[in-house]
């Protein structure tokens, strides 16, 4: 297999918990201002950052979103689940602190389900499309005269944390000559608090980077 030196152009992670049952405090005036005032306080916002939204309780009842110079990270928190969006993080230490100071909003309500995903357009040293024909050399024989690119596609199961794993990669549409590399992970049934299963993902996209021969160098 061909290896890649490859440095993030674009990074997005995306997650989502569902609760086990609905969280009946924010129906309630006094658990729902508690909440407002954590939410004011630990992300350092002003209220009138948050909105409202009674006609969709279930994923975003509360909403916001934060700017921290090319860093937006977008929030909907519901009573049955919680979004929140990360795009172009600065670096990991960003992206724990964002995740983990929305985690501790609702560290009290059981999960039954937790999936993280992150997203890199990365641009790349080599031939990409060397790269990727030495993870996927096959293609019908019909293709041929009109390949324009590969990809592939992998599901890995880790039956000790009930997690599967998703991996897309492909060229990137948005990064000339790039690779677009996918990591959905599907905690399912959930078993873990939010930062446990942090750990688990982030030592297991390190894994998966490496078995692909990507070596990701960040940018100064």
């Amino acid at each position: 297999m061909t290896e890649l030196i490859a440095q993030p152009i674009y990074t997005e992670l995306f997650y989502r918990a569902t609760f086990q049952e609905p969280i009946p405090d924010l129906f309630k005036e006094e658990g729902m201002t508690a909440l407002l005032r954590k939410i004011v306080k630990d992300f350092g916002i002003r209220l009138n950052q948050i909105k409202v939204n009674r006609e969709s309780p279930s994923d975003a009842f509360l909403t916001f979103s934060i700017f921290e110079g090319e860093t937006w990270f977008d929030v909907s928190y519901g009573l049955e689940e919680i979004t929140a969006r990360l795009q172009r993080p600065k670096d990991e230490e960003q992206v724990i602190r964002l995740y983990s100071t929305l985690a501790d909003c609702f560290k009290q309500y059981p999960m039954s389900r937790q999936r993280m995903n992150i997203q890199h357009q990365l641009g790349v040293q080599g031939d990409s499309g060397a790269y990727l024909k030495s993870l996927n050399p096959q293609a019908p024989n019909g293709f041929e005269d009109k390949l324009t690119g590969r990809g592939v596609f992998y599901t890995l199961g880790i039956e000790e944390h009930s997690l599967v794993v998703h991996i897309s990669v492909a060229a990137s549409l948005f990064v000339k000559g790039g690779v677009f590399v996918s990591i959905e992970n599907d905690f399912n049934p959930n078993n873990y608090g939010f930062q446990r299963a942090f750990s688990i993902v982030k030592e297991g996209g390190e894994f998966v980077l490496k078995e692909l021969g990507i070596h990701i160098e960040q940018v100064a």
